[in-house]
């Protein structure tokens, strides 16, 4: 299985915040029997908005009033057509002034869902959207590296790669990216040994 999604930036108490939010949204929508529904809302959440520069700018703008965040927020929600839950959920992030952890909330909700179902998240940035074929073997690989259970992806993209793409599974990261490549290279460039030899 795969998802699409952003790997998270939000961090420290922020992050924690998130995961209480997460937490809630989590109950409500299990009283539900929601849980698979708003996962996809999220999923979709994070392809196509949180991703999105002008998000950030949405989330984190100090001059934009609650009221236009909640309409603006609940707007992306209609064009998305996602459930009534996760669209009460949304406003009242906006309402608190909350939406610049969305993508943490997304993140910790998804990681809860997929750890009850036996799921393991590997967290991938390429600098090209994926193919689904491309998916299915990376999945295939990835899953050779775990004892039990399965992988699902959490995918997104990054020009800034220039190339090639980025894993994170658990406390594993593997940078096989273009830009990482030339950041080694640049390292090893700069390197004392390097400088010594070249004189």
């Amino acid at each position: 299985m795969t998802e699409h999604s952003q790997a998270s930036k939000v961090a420290g108490p922020a992050a924690e915040l998130a995961r209480r939010y997460a937490a809630a949204l989590y109950a409500l929508a299990a009283d539900r029997s929601l849980r698979d529904a708003i996962a996809e809302d999220l999923r979709q959440l994070r392809a196509q908005a949180v991703s999105d520069p002008l998000f950030r700018c949405l989330a984190e703008h100090p001059r934009l009033s609650t009221k236009q965040m909640v309409s603006a927020i609940s707007k992306i929600a209609q064009i998305l057509n996602v459930n009534p839950l996760t669209t009460r959920f949304l406003n009242v992030l906006a309402q608190h002034r909350r939406l610049a952890i969305l993508d943490g909330v997304i993140e910790a909700y998804l990681n809860r869902l997929t750890a009850e179902k036996g799921e393991r998240v590997a967290v991938v940035t390429s600098a090209q959207a994926m193919t689904p074929e491309q998916q299915d073997k990376l999945v295939a690989v990835l899953a050779r590296q775990i004892e039990k259970g399965t992988i699902s992806l959490s995918t997104s993209v990054d020009p800034a790669l220039l190339g090639g793409l980025t894993v994170k599974l658990g406390p594993n990261f593997i940078d096989a990216s273009v830009k990482g490549c030339l950041a080694r290279l640049e390292r090893v460039l700069k390197s004392p040994v390097t400088q010594k030899g070249a004189a």
